[in-house]
């Protein structure tokens, strides 16, 4: 009885050390997501501390590479290509649409730390590598950048693996991907990609404290001010214009050289 009891007692202490093996095995595993990808390392074992990642490893086919401590497997740290895709939409009647003149603003493409820079004015567009790479090299993060239109604010969305994202847009024109969001985030099969939509929406001039003669005569000399909010940093100017068919607005004629330097979000008289 005594060594049936010793036996148990070393059955359940086996076990019990195999099951913290096992879930000290799953944790290292689940928190590969937390380092980057590997990268080139060249042999030189020094090469690759930073992030916690500090192992140089020669996978066969693909060459010597930087790999996490917590990666179970020399594969584990390859991260696979992704595509950069996306569109460039105006505002316009409350509806994000693809038009002149965001159709042709160019988006470039550029690598962290080089090796890999491309532009295009497709809409929507998509960057890979080299033929027949499906997508850039995953491993890398990326610059990511779209042309300013003048009169109007910028702002993306970005998502991962996702067409779509339901999350304010962030201003800007510049943004850089996350490789390990690309290899990893909302995945669930076929190819790796992120999406950045560009949402461009029209400062449109905003003109108050309108004053001057409501009625005058043909040759009359009349003076008209009126305050003009400038809501977008790259407007410079405003123009002043008449018309006698109110029910043809289109139908106007502008009024030469009314209109004050001005830069910068502010309110402006003239």
């Amino acid at each position: 009885m005594v060594k049936f009891l010793k036996l148990f007692n070393f059955i359940q202490k086996v076990s019990i050390f195999f099951f913290i093996l096992i879930i000290i095995f799953i944790n290292q595993h689940k928190s590969y997501a937390e380092y980057p990808c590997n990268r080139d390392c060249s042999k030189n074992i020094n090469g690759c501390d930073y992030d916690n990642v500090r192992s140089c490893y020669y996978i066969g086919g693909v060459g010597y590479r930087c790999r996490a401590d917590a990666c179970i497997s020399q594969t584990d740290c390859i991260c696979d290509p992704y595509y950069i895709q996306g569109w460039k939409l105006l505002k316009q009647a409350d509806q994000w649409i693809t038009i002149t003149p965001v159709n042709n603003l160019t988006i470039s493409v550029n690598r962290v730390g080089g090796g890999y820079n491309a532009t295009k004015n497709d809409n929507p567009y998509y960057f890979q590598g080299p033929t027949p790479t499906p997508g850039v090299e995953g491993q890398y993060n990326y610059n990511v950048g779209v042309d300013n239109l003048s009169g109007a604010s910028v702002a993306y969305i970005a998502c991962y693996n996702k067409e779509q994202c339901t999350i304010t847009p962030t201003p800007g024109n510049l943004v850089t991907t996350n490789s390990n969001k690309a290899d990893s985030e909302n995945y669930s099969g076929g190819n790796h990609y992120v999406s950045i939509r560009w949402h461009y929406t029209p400062q449109i001039a905003k003109c108050s404290n309108i004053s001057g003669p409501l009625s005058i005569l043909l040759g009359d000399t009349v003076t008209y001010r009126a305050n003009f909010n400038n809501d977008a940093s790259n407007l410079t100017g405003a123009s002043m214009f008449y018309t006698t068919d109110f029910a043809n607005c289109s139908s106007k004629t502008e009024i030469p050289n009314p209109t004050p330097s001005f830069s910068g979000p502010n309110t402006y008289s003239f």
